[in-house]
């Protein structure tokens, strides 16, 4: 026998002389975990799907028809207005956890008044740069291609705003509830006992000599 296959065969010898302090160690585990599982707050996902309603009139310029450019910036002045928590993703879906079940239904009102603020500041922006073109622009130059693109996309935008659109469109609002993941918390509670059972075991073992 190698001194390697002595060193492991002793190992085993001494662990299986501490099995019912591994034994503990793993009762104590999966019972804590099975406590935190039931009596642990359930998380509620919020989900919201939405659409970008509204072109800014001053991108449409800029922009042309570059979709990308015009989504980025769409997608930075949501985030710039809305609270930390929120993320995005490809499919154009806000969602977020919360452990306060009411918050999460009022989630819904505050998106709806957010898309309503964001609007009004999009008639602002666009009255705002219609003003600064025709202040800007001498009547000769309006007449050019590009300003009259420019002023064409302004009042695009201000006529869709009067029009009822919004920035954002909201197509599904949903609340999950999560529930702890009970098995996968087992689970890990059964390995991190049987870590610290051994751990204890070659503990009281090194103290012994």
């Amino acid at each position: 026998m190698s001194k390697h296959d002595a060193n492991l065969f002793e190992l085993m010898r001494i662990l299986w002389s501490g099995k019912w302090v591994i034994f503990i160690c793993v009762t104590v585990m999966m019972s804590a975990g099975f406590i935190y599982s039931k009596f642990a707050k359930p998380e509620y996902k919020v989900s919201v799907e939405l659409t970008f309603d509204i072109v800014p009139a001053t991108l449409k310029t800029p922009c042309l028809r570059n979709l990308n450019c015009v989504r980025n910036f769409q997608k930075k002045k949501l985030f710039e207005a809305l609270d930390d928590g929120w993320l995005l993703n490809r499919n154009n879906t806000l969602t977020r956890l919360t452990t306060d079940a009411k918050k999460a239904i009022d989630y819904k009102v505050e998106l709806e008044k957010l898309n309503h603020a964001l609007t009004i500041s999009l008639l602002d922006e666009a009255k705002k740069e219609l003003l600064w073109v025709e202040a800007s622009f001498p009547g000769a130059v309006l007449s050019t291609t590009y300003a009259r693109i420019k002023m064409f996309a302004i009042k695009e935008a201000i006529r869709d705003i009067d029009n009822g659109q919004t920035f954002l469109k909201f197509e599904r609002f949903s609340v999950l509830e999560i529930s702890p993941a009970t098995p996968m918390i087992l689970v890990l509670c059964f390995i991190l006992g049987n870590l610290s059972g051994v751990l204890v075991i070659l503990i009281q073992r090194a103290l012994q000599r």
